[in-house]
């Protein structure tokens, strides 16, 4: 399962490592078949066999959006030298990598998927691997080798830009449910998107602009599939804000997703920069 990851923080007097997390949609439910049809599912080459990790979303026919951790084969790299750091990035071949378009339960066949290789990859020049920083820029593109064919079950999502309202918004995705369990279905949950200045009073003053924050007090907000859309509908269009970046490890536990925020890459700090690239 997809990995999320995580910073370290101060709980209950101890400090949890920075680490890699399954990840989760909290009290979400079933999403209808189709309902979401630019979510992507990306599986990668490993020890002779395809895994899912992470999500995506597709904004143009041969074009996904996704986090940069997500295919950065490394967790954290961080290097200190006095006060100055060194960061080291580990990028994957576009080859280790497919998409699934389409996709609904990852347990059968359904008849709607579309699965097509990567053609390559670009990451963010300004990524980091980095829980000093919170890991900014954590945004990457990815071109595939052939086109989508749009239908009812596979289309594109347009991107948000900072007056689009974030009012009613979802996160999706597939993952490990708040039970522990695996889900092998889309899920979806309802996401209270909060001020940069609510964020930062929980994760500090190093939440930058590039990042949107969600909160609320019994969904899943904790985190969504790494890579995976934070989708906010603004008259009768649906908008990508933001992209699955980092949360809390203890994610599942009510008291966790009441007291902090999951972070989002905030897609409209990146307009320009994935637009170069559709």
């Amino acid at each position: 399962m997809q990995l999320v990851v995580l910073i370290s923080l101060l709980v209950a007097g101890a400090l949890a490592k920075p680490s890699l997390f399954e990840s989760k949609i909290v009290n979400g439910n079933e999403a209808d078949q189709g309902e979401w049809p630019w979510q992507a599912s990306i599986v990668k080459y490993q020890n002779g066999n395809w895994y899912y990790i992470c999500g995506g979303s597709l904004l143009a026919k041969n074009k996904v959006v996704t986090a940069a951790h997500c295919v950065d084969s490394g967790g954290e790299n961080i290097c200190p030298n006095s006060s100055n750091y060194s960061f080291f990035k580990h990028f994957r071949d576009a080859s280790d990598y497919l998409v699934i378009l389409g996709d609904h339960s990852r347990s059968r066949t359904e008849g709607t998927e579309q699965t097509i290789n990567i053609k390559s990859i670009e990451w963010h020049s300004g990524w980091v691997s980095s829980s000093f920083l919170l890991f900014p820029n954590d945004i990457a593109v990815m071109t595939l080798e052939e086109d989508a064919e749009l239908n009812e079950h596979v289309d594109t999502i347009a991107l948000g830009s900072s007056s689009t309202s974030t009012a009613n918004c979802f996160i999706t995705g597939w993952g490990v449910t708040e039970s522990g369990s695996s889900s092998a279905v889309l899920m979806e949950t309802s996401a209270t998107v909060i001020t940069p200045s609510a964020c930062k009073m929980v994760w500090g003053s190093r939440i930058n602009t590039g990042q949107i924050c969600l909160l609320d007090s019994e969904s899943g907000s904790c985190s969504g599939d790494s890579g995976g859309p934070l989708a906010c509908k603004s008259g009768s269009t649906w908008y990508l804000m933001g992209v699955t970046s980092w949360g809390h490890s203890s994610c599942s536990e009510s008291s966790i997703v009441k007291r902090y925020p999951s972070v989002y890459t905030r897609i409209s700090s990146y307009v320009d920069w994935v637009k170069e690239r559709l």
